[in-house]
């Protein structure tokens, strides 16, 4: 089985964004079909750039996840701009 999502705390999940190379989350707030190997995540989530003061590092990431795969709104700032690639298996070493 290939997880692609971890369970952080009761109502919060984290997945691995290739794009931004850090990790990603979505708690209750977003509809999400229960698939930890395909899942679908309802409406869009938005990583904004607004705590650059916090992480100077961080930049604009907008995505849609579907069906276990990553669709990447064209105003992300990276690489994957506009691209949908595939979920990243987690291998069952979160955070390693």
């Amino acid at each position: 089985m290939t997880k692609v999502l971890h369970k952080d705390t009761v109502d919060s999940h984290k997945f691995w964004c290739p794009g931004c190379e850090e990790h990603h989350w979505f708690d209750g707030s977003w509809t999400f079909d229960g698939s930890y190997e395909k899942p679908t995540v309802r409406p869009s989530i938005l990583v904004n750039s607004n705590l650059a003061h916090t992480n100077p590092g961080s930049k604009l990431c907008h995505l849609f996840l579907t069906a276990g795969m990553i669709e990447y709104y064209p105003e992300c700032e990276h690489a994957l701009a506009g691209k949908t690639v595939p979920m990243v298996n987690l291998d069952f070493k979160y955070g390693k």
